[in-house]
């Protein structure tokens, strides 16, 4: 594990591109994923990871280890192609390809990552689809490995709802997935109102 801190200056998606240029010039890696102050990790859990893909997505979001969220069953992920249930789900509104932390890349997509600073909210969704996109193998997993620090989630916290719904707009329009931008719309204008009510 490796520990680095970019400027305190930077956005969210210079944040993270800081972290790849980082560890592509001076780390020797196979694999890596993205962790950030306050997440909790449990290390017995943590996959074994082959190589055979280039994108291995944790099935699992975790921010109650006592309350963790499946998005599909095991005979599902062992029976349907990676793609079918991403595409599935984000029909439902849910997109699947975040957050960064649930996601574990080679080495040989580490130079194609990228991270479009004008849409921060959505760019890693959109970054992780396009490298499928490209022909990245993708799998899933069914290790409950890492927790979500859902307390010092600053940008989150800061950007208006007007400007989520923006992005997330755009991000369905970039993956031509229109018949689920009523679905994404209503699930985030719950989850904000409801959260907020709390």
């Amino acid at each position: 594990m490796y520990l680095t801190k970019p400027d305190k200056k930077y956005d969210r998606a210079r944040h993270w591109a800081y972290i790849i240029d980082y560890a592509i010039k001076k780390i020797e890696f196979d694999s890596f994923s993205y962790f950030f102050s306050g997440d909790d990790l449990d290390l017995k859990q943590f996959p074994i990871i082959s190589l055979k893909n280039d994108i291995y997505i944790n099935d699992y979001y975790i921010n109650d280890w006592r309350n963790i969220k499946e998005n599909a069953a095991q005979k599902v992920i062992m029976e349907q192609p990676a793609k079918n249930i991403i595409n599935k789900n984000l029909l439902l509104g849910k997109p699947i390809l975040a957050p960064l932390q649930k996601i574990i890349f080679s080495r040989a997509v580490a130079t194609g990552i990228f991270f479009d600073a004008s849409h921060s909210y959505i760019c890693d969704q959109l970054m992780v689809n396009t490298l499928i996109e490209q022909g990245a193998k993708v799998r899933f997993l069914k290790k409950p490995f890492y927790k979500l620090n859902t307390h010092e989630r600053v940008y989150s916290k800061k950007i208006h709802l007007r400007e989520i719904l923006r992005q997330q707009i755009y991000l369905y329009m970039q993956l031509s997935c229109y018949i689920g931008i009523p679905m994404i719309m209503m699930r985030t204008l719950i989850k904000h109102f409801l959260l907020r009510t709390r």
